[in-house]
């Protein structure tokens, strides 16, 4: 009974070193936490997206599925009745006006191997429950990944609309070819993830104003490494000491476009 006898000395372990600390946390939150993003991760057991942003209990909401994927809107009444992402998205960027909303993708993802894997059998309607949720929310990320040829080495660039039709811009996807051909899928998956989240009509409003914005991770879990896709550099870039400052300006200079639209 390994896989249970950790949980419990796991809860232990809390209940002798971490559960002062935590309560005192709670106590700090009180009934009102103010997270400071919402996060569509993948449930691989390895990506623990709390480790590589560092984290601490309050900071985001998070949601985990096979794939990070965020079903497209285009019948938001089944979507709302079969997942939890419709209504994610109205608890944290409509009642709780949080300003950030993160798709975090990873390398090595299981779901992401059989989506490359099924492919060519997007048209399918048969096949297993994971297989069956692979096919229906991954069938747009396949059209993207169209873009990725051998002609250009597999680095596209993969068309992006942003938040409003008149600003659009192409990713390259792993210009240093780091990875291989499911790990620049993931990426492409992440993008696309976002173009999801932001045909979500609830939100329409909000992303046009630069009041919310969309972010991409991914995770590499073989060096640890994590990158963001920046829409400055249109590829996906290294977080580290040496980019965070560049980074950081440009999201700030998407934010600050809210302030001057209202000036």
């Amino acid at each position: 009974m390994r896989g249970f006898s950790k949980l419990l000395e796991g809860i232990v372990k809390y209940n002798l070193f971490d559960k002062k600390h935590t309560l005192f946390q709670l106590k700090l939150y009180g009934e009102n936490p103010d997270p400071l993003s919402l996060m569509f991760s993948c449930m691989d057991s390895r990506v623990v997206s709390t480790k590589f942003t560092n984290s601490d209990l309050g900071d985001n909401y998070i949601v985990k599925n096979a794939g990070n994927f965020v079903p497209y809107p285009d019948d938001l009444e089944q979507i709302a009745n079969t997942t939890t992402a419709a209504g994610a998205l109205e608890l944290t960027c409509v009642r709780q006006k949080i300003r950030h909303v993160v798709v975090a993708g990873h390398s090595d993802c299981k779901a992401m191997r059989l989506l490359y894997d099924l492919r060519k059998q997007m048209d399918a309607k048969t096949g297993s429950p994971l297989e069956l949720w692979i096919k229906k929310n991954g069938w747009r990320t396949i059209e993207k990944f169209q873009y990725l040829k051998e002609e250009n080495s597999f680095t596209g660039p993969v068309p992006y609309m942003q938040e409003s039709e008149n600003t659009k811009f192409k990713v390259t996807i792993d210009p240093g070819q780091q990875f291989n051909i499911v790990d620049k899928l993931s990426q492409v998956n992440c993008i696309q993830q976002l173009e999801n989240i932001a045909a979500y009509p609830f939100l329409k409003e909000r992303l046009s104003q630069n009041d919310l914005l969309l972010h991409a991770f991914w995770y590499d879990i073989h060096s640890g490494n994590v990158f963001l896709l920046s829409r400055e550099r249109q590829r996906f870039v290294e977080v580290n000491e040496r980019s965070y400052f560049g980074l950081m300006q440009e999201v700030k200079n998407r934010a600050s476009a809210k302030i001057l639209s209202e000036s």
